[in-house]
């Protein structure tokens, strides 16, 4: 939104604002899919300047967002209101999360986007372009590769600081610090969302055409020249999101507009102050929450958590093409002992050193899914011909909010993509632990841990590998085993890995794998 002129904006009296929700539908049958007749909008904190920016993080079971006048970022929980998260936020405006529960931010004063992982200081991430300083980037969205889209128009600036010749669509590659203006066409470019699969870019110009366009955006992140997705009725499309179903949510003048994936108008949601942005939160994505002029509110949604089906693999490409290409330059031996899964194998960076009679190779990669090893094992498991296989992963798909069932199935297809080509490599799997971040969703990983165990039973040279029980304290995880993010383990966690995993992990020929070991099983 437009900083230089939001003490412009009157805001009414609290106590006239009604924080009862009123709907204009358009479609009553596609409306009430994602909108129950009974929902009422709530008023959950005020006395903002102006707020925007919100974002749901997990860890902290609570919605994050900016008052950019006031200079600070705010968080509202349920358990205890309204409270300071950071100040000086720098004129925040648009917030993300990124892989680890690093916060992205959008600041208008350092014309920058800034990185904060927990209990970090604040750094810049990108500042500027061919050596220019950035207008006053304005959205951001982290897709699933880990590249950083965000908008840069220049609201947050006075014509004499401008430093680029326009207002551009930006994306950012932070492994490489490569920025590249994806798209250079737009008046005022705002909000900016994916879809569910990442196959399309919705963007929102602000500006004089007050229209939200759509590109075509390949798995390799190139856009095509896009086309016009859909118009603002009423005031102009600010903050904009996309639901699990390829709906997209847009703010306008008074309310939020809901367009069904062609961009037809589904119908409105109306809102006594101007929204400017909004984010879908909670345990089950079943919250819209609404930054508007002085005000959080929230509206009861249909859920939004997402499939891993709607997922493409290949959006890792880019970190198996690097696996291949280390291959090639310092071939692994055969033979040895392969580690495949999640971010939590992928920062396993001592599993060397804790298994030193092994051939260890580390092939773990962040955010990814059952699917994605199954869709990988041809490159990242059977080429190596590996004495055994150390598999954890399911934790993603279940915060995901895929089925117990689902995650089941793609551990099967993973064991049989193996076993077709290696039947005699051993596949030891650590069972789905859970952190404090996600302690929430235990009772379905406990249920899911069960079904995977009584697969196990019927499968020669799988071996089922406990690990929840002693990651737990007092009946909940551990926080001593944990990061600051409370989602990924620190030394004390892997330590506890290696002491359950020796075992079952002998590389000598005098201790090979002992077929017939049976591990202890125990749920808490």
């Amino acid at each position: 939104m437009k900083l230089r002129t939001l003490c412009a904006f009157i805001l009414l009296p609290l106590a006239t604002i009604a924080a009862e929700s009123g709907f204009d539908i358009r479609n009553e049958a596609e409306f009430h899919k994602v909108v129950s007749p009974d929902a009422r909008l709530e008023k959950l904190a005020s006395g903002m300047s102006f707020s925007e920016g919100p974002v749901w993080a997990d860890w902290l079971s609570s919605v994050v967002f900016s008052d950019i006048p006031h200079d600070e970022l705010k968080i509202w929980n349920s358990t205890n209101g309204l409270k300071m998260f950071r100040k000086p936020s720098h004129n925040a405006n648009g917030n993300t999360l990124a892989s680890g529960n690093r916060l992205i931010t959008c600041e208008h004063a350092t014309r920058r986007v800034s990185v904060q992982k927990p209990g970090a200081r604040v750094q810049t991430l990108v500042d500027s372009y061919h050596g220019h300083k950035l207008n006053s980037p304005n959205d951001v969205v982290v897709k699933s590769d880990g590249t950083v889209w965000f908008t840069d128009p220049s609201y947050g600036i006075d014509a004499k600081q401008r430093e680029l010749p326009g207002n551009y669509v930006f994306r950012f590659e932070p492994k490489t610090k490569h920025l590249v203006a994806a798209l250079t066409n737009f008046d005022m470019p705002n909000g900016l969302c994916f879809s569910p699969d990442e196959s399309k870019l919705y963007v929102a110009d602000s500006g004089a055409p007050r229209h939200i366009r759509v590109f075509n955006c390949s798995h390799d992140n190139q856009v095509d020249a896009g086309k016009v997705f859909c118009s603002i009725d009423k005031g102009l499309p600010d903050g904009i999101r996309c639901d699990r179903d390829g709906r997209v949510w847009s703010t306008s003048e008074d309310s939020i507009q809901i367009f069904s994936p062609g961009g037809e108008l589904i119908g409105k949601i109306l809102v006594p102050e101007t929204p400017a942005n909004l984010c879908f939160g909670g345990t089950n994505r079943d919250t819209l929450f609404i930054t508007a002029q002085s005000s959080l509110y929230s509206i009861k949604v249909a859920s939004q958590k997402r499939s891993v089906t709607a997922l493409d693999p290949r959006r890792f490409e880019k970190q198996i093409t690097e696996f291949e290409a280390s291959d090639a330059t310092n071939p692994p031996p055969q033979g040895g002992i392969v580690f495949v899964g999640s971010s939590s194998i992928r920062k396993w960076t001592s599993v060397a050193k804790d298994f030193p009679n092994c051939h260890v190779l580390n092939r773990g990669f962040g955010g990814s899914h059952l699917a994605d090893s199954v869709y990988y094992a041809d490159r990242i498991v059977i080429p190596y011909h590996p004495k055994a296989i150390v598999f954890f992963a399911g934790s993603n798909d279940i915060n995901f909010g895929l089925s117990p069932e689902d995650v089941v199935a793609s551990f099967k297809a993973f064991v049989e993509k193996v076993r077709t080509a290696l039947p005699s490599t051993e596949i030891i799997y650590l069972s789905i632990s859970t952190s404090p971040s996600r302690w929430t969703e235990f009772d379905r990983v406990r249920q899911t841990n069960r079904l995977i165990q009584d697969q196990i039973k019927n499968m020669r040279n799988v071996r089922y590998v406990d690990v929840v029980s002693a990651m737990l304290k007092n009946g909940t995880p551990n926080p001593d085993i944990y990061g600051p993010d409370r989602l990924h383990m620190n030394e004390k966690g892997y330590a506890i890995w290696t002491s359950i995993l020796r075992p079952y992990v002998h590389c000598d020929e005098q201790n090979r794998f002992r077929r017939n070991s049976k591990v202890t099983l125990t749920f808490s």
